[in-house]
């Protein structure tokens, strides 16, 4: 309706009772498909600003405006200091013209983004366009007129709206669905169906709304559960949202009203996937803390290991990579072993991770309260993003969601490209997908102080804690080593060497393929190849 041929109509009588007289002192754009005039008569200024946008392309006086001083780019010079005698709207299309005498402008309405501003003389020849074309096929000529055509000759299966628009070029389909609604009709029945007196009460109702249209001094904003409008009458199906005495205001509020609905609807839909991320990982952060089951399984392998380990003899001699013992059941067990550790040392080293693993469960059940809290949290702000309807209540909560996040919008989307798995503490785990995605989450995402992983002696993906303050324990390296292993060609191996040191010990050599690279320095950690309890492989 920005572009509908009643609503110019009014446009170009506005335009010309504020222009006439006024002298263009300036036209630039700074912004892509939008142009800017200046003009200026009596030490009053005043502006127009055309809008080729597909979407909202519009042509309306504004107030004020105020050029920046980059990236702005002058259009039209030559035009500067011509007085405007008229403007006017085309006899039969949508072209509003500003005539200056010796040059006119024209602003080619139809066809949305497809439209132009066009620089001629008084004879007609184009001297410059705002939008050029390489085709060098411009013209402000009118589209061959389409022929109305009568409603009584349409074919017996054209429904009404159809028929409406047809009989009349410049009405549109809001327009002709308000006919239908006073007369009242159903808007798709067949005119066939129609006796001659509905078709006259019809045609009647149509130029009834024709000349209040044309004749009205009062602008709508009209809104309902799809969108926002202009409108030159109230209409049946829509709310008035607010009323102008002046056309030109009226579509700068539906654009204002547009442009603040799009950017609610981005925002809303920004923070509903971030937090719903957040809620997802805190989730499972809970269910592992939740699930000690595996925790105690683990401590409770390790002691044995160690009693059986202390219970061999020659307990200071070297075994290699694993020794295969019977335990006190007499089931056969293989137990990795650190080659350069004597079986005593093998088995000091399991008590330790004994103890570890019973101190992991304890921090767990503190930390539990807290996470648990975190969630509640982001759930509640979940609901109230669910159940906002403007921007003004999304920036309400633009403060507690940024506190919840607590990382850039960047490191956002840039983690999404990648593997994503909530480890023990809170601590993320990032994975690579291909060989390309493993140097992008390598080079670009991972950070100087981040743990850096990979399966060590077989290709395999990439893999990055993030650190973001203290450093991960024993168990969080573990446990992501698990799963980096298990996203490796070692996958299927009952234990396996996984390499990690920092992000920053880790650089690409000139030349290398995609995802090779070379660490300066390394530890190794033995694991085996696993996803956490209850995690599905992603792809």
């Amino acid at each position: 309706m920005l572009r509908h041929y009643y609503t110019l109509q009014h446009i170009a009588r506005e335009m010309n009772t504020v222009l006439a007289g006024a002298m263009l002192i300036e036209c630039f754009t700074q912004e892509k498909n939008t142009l800017i005039l200046a003009f200026e008569r009596g030490g009053e200024d005043f502006y127009v600003e055309c809008s080729l946008d597909g979407k909202l392309g519009a042509v309306y006086l504004r107030p004020e405006f105020g050029r920046a001083r980059r990236n702005s780019t002058t259009i039209f010079p030559n035009s500067v200091g011509v007085l405007v005698s008229e403007v006017r709207l085309h006899p039969t299309d949508r072209i509003l013209t500003i005539d200056c005498s010796s040059h006119q402008i024209h602003f080619t309405l139809f066809g949305g983004a497809q439209g132009n501003v066009l620089l001629t003389d008084s004879s007609g020849v184009i001297l410059d366009s705002f939008k050029t074309r390489l085709d060098n096929k411009l013209s402000i000529e009118a589209r061959s007129a389409v022929q109305a055509v009568d409603i009584h000759n349409v074919p017996p299966n054209t429904d009404i709206l159809t028929a409406l628009v047809q009989s009349d070029v410049f009405l549109g389909k809001i327009y002709a669905r308000e006919i239908c609604n006073r007369v009242p009709l159903s808007p798709t029945d067949f005119v066939s169906s129609l006796s001659d007196t509905q078709i006259h009460t019809l045609l009647n109702e149509s130029n009834q709304l024709k000349n209040e249209c044309i004749a009205t001094g009062k602008f709508y904003i009209l809104t309902n559960d799809k969108a926002a409008i202009v409108s030159l009458i109230p209409l049946i199906t829509y709310e008035i949202e607010s009323q102008h005495t002046s056309i030109c205001a009226a579509v700068r509020r539906r654009i204002i009203l547009t442009r603040r609905s799009e950017k609610f609807l981005k925002e809303r839909s920004k923070h509903l996937t971030n937090l719903g991320r957040i809620a997802k990982r805190l989730r499972a952060s809970i269910a592992l803390m939740e699930n000690d089951a595996t925790s105690d399984e683990r401590a409770a392998n390790y002691k044995l290991w160690a009693e059986l380990l202390l219970a061999q003899p020659n307990g200071k001699r070297l075994a290699g990579e694993s020794i295969t013992l019977q335990s006190w059941t007499d089931e056969t067990l293989t137990i990795p072993l650190e080659p350069r550790l004597t079986l005593v040392e093998n088995a000091e080293k399991y008590y330790t991770k004994t103890r570890a693993a019973a101190d992991s469960s304890k921090i767990r059940a503190m930390r539990l309260p807290a996470y648990k809290n975190r969630l509640a949290k982001v759930e509640e702000i979940l609901d109230r993003l669910a159940g906002a309807t403007d921007i003004n209540q999304i920036e309400l909560l633009e403060q507690s969601i940024q506190t919840l996040v607590g990382k850039t919008m960047k490191d956002q989307t840039i983690a999404s490209k990648y593997r994503e798995f909530s480890l023990e503490e809170g601590f993320v785990l990032y994975v690579g997908k291909s060989a390309a995605n493993n140097d992008e989450l390598t080079m670009k995402f991972a950070k100087q102080n981040d743990i850096w992983l990979h399966a060590r002696g077989v290709s395999g993906s990439h893999a990055v804690i993030r650190v973001t303050g203290k450093n991960p324990p024993k168990r969080v390296i573990e446990q992501a080593a698990e799963i980096t292993a298990y996203y490796s060609n070692a996958r299927n191996a009952s234990y396996t060497p996984v390499a990690y040191t920092l992000k920053k010990y880790v650089r690409k050599p000139k030349g290398a393929h995609p995802g090779a690279v070379v660490m300066e320095r390394e530890e190794v950690v033995m694991v085996k190849p696993r996803l956490p309890a209850g995690m599905v492989e992603e792809g």
